[in-house]
């Protein structure tokens, strides 16, 4: 078993937090997921950039890692990231208000 935690901070430089994270045991594999996504600079929507792409790549996690096989890894993480990116973008499109808007995102995969 693994034990995480996590916590973040607003910084010196923004009024509003736009960092979101998530800790995940996949319930047939037992492995665990950490992802952390960040809101790009400041940019509009950036909270909801960051929580999108997070509830993303934990979605993807739990209904398709059971059919990744050793040595897969990497093509797991990069087609979540692909899921996750595709999401801000399109939502970004849709909603004049979050145009522009983006996120970073690190995962970490614990087998």
């Amino acid at each position: 078993m693994i034990q995480v935690w996590g916590m973040t901070d607003v910084g010196l430089c923004r009024k509003e937090n736009q960092d979101a994270y998530a800790f995940l045991e996949h319930p047939v594999t037992g492995h665990t997921i950490c992802v952390v996504c960040d809101g790009m600079g400041g940019a509009k929507g950036g909270r909801e950039a960051s929580q999108g792409a997070c509830n993303v790549i934990e979605n993807v996690f739990q209904e398709q890692y059971a059919q990744c096989g050793a040595g897969q890894e990497e093509a797991f993480l990069k087609k979540a990231l692909i899921y996750a990116n595709r999401f801000v973008f399109q939502k970004a499109s849709h909603e004049e208000s979050l145009a522009g808007m983006g996120t970073t995102a690190v995962c970490a995969l614990v087998r």
